[in-house]
């Protein structure tokens, strides 16, 4: 009995300890992003993606110091999965209907390009857009909260498998629903009366289907599909 005992305490050591590792992954990816950007905003010097064609360089230098946190994440899980990480990761694409849904996906994104080169939108800014939403955003997301955040809890039964990387993902935007503005306790509250869920169960829906698909790449590519709409706004 006493053996049994100590087992259930290091396996509950453990799994807090994922779970920790989990939290603490989505608190470093934000609470760089958010240091950053408020940083920019405060200097007045903050370029949203509508005006890249205004000053591209300067954009892409800020877009890409924003995305510093996964890309580091992704580098290291890299260097210590070595020959697992492309399996452990999803990265793989493979079989006819995964492949073919890719492609739907892409078509998806090519009709919203083509829709908001004829509502007008620049040409530069509409590609940059494209890849902004497609690596940036859906790519960075996804590989921190269904790639490397799943894959720490992967031994787990689906409600902490699924609800404790995703409801990570749903605060991180907390702040960049405020627009990167002020966070006041009446904007938490609404966020989170009229966000949280939404997002979570959006997030969800994503890891299901990289876990039905076998592939995070079509979680990608339907995440920036829908990210990438807003370009009709611009």
């Amino acid at each position: 009995m006493t053996e049994r005992t100590e087992e259930r305490k290091e396996v509950s050591r453990f799994l807090w300890l994922r779970i920790g590792a989990v939290v603490a992954i989505h608190a470093a990816d934000i609470t760089w992003a958010a240091w950053y950007m408020y940083r920019l905003r405060n200097r007045g010097a903050l370029i949203g993606v509508s005006r890249a064609a205004e000053q591209p360089l300067t954009l892409l230098g800020q877009n890409l110091a924003e995305s510093l946190v996964p890309a580091l994440l992704f580098v290291l899980t890299l260097l210590l999965l070595k020959k697992e990480f492309p399996e452990a990761m999803y990265l793989r694409l493979r079989g006819k209907w995964q492949r073919v849904t890719a492609l739907v996906f892409l078509a998806l994104l090519a009709g919203l390009l083509a829709a908001a080169l004829a509502r007008g939108v620049k040409p530069y800014t509409a590609l940059y857009a494209l890849g902004y939403y497609l690596v940036i955003i859906a790519f960075s997301e996804e590989f921190i909260t269904r790639g490397l955040c799943a894959y720490l809890l992967r031994e787990e039964d689906w409600p902490l498998r699924f609800l404790v990387p995703n409801v990570c993902f749903a605060l991180i935007h907390l702040f960049s629903y405020a627009d990167w503005g002020a966070i006041t306790p009446d904007y938490v509250l609404r966020f989170m009366a009229t966000s949280l869920l939404g997002l979570t169960v959006h997030g969800c829906l994503l890891q299901l289907l990289k876990e039905k698909s076998g592939t995070i790449w079509l979680s990608v590519l339907l995440h920036a599909a829908m990210d990438y709409s807003v370009v009709l706004k611009f």
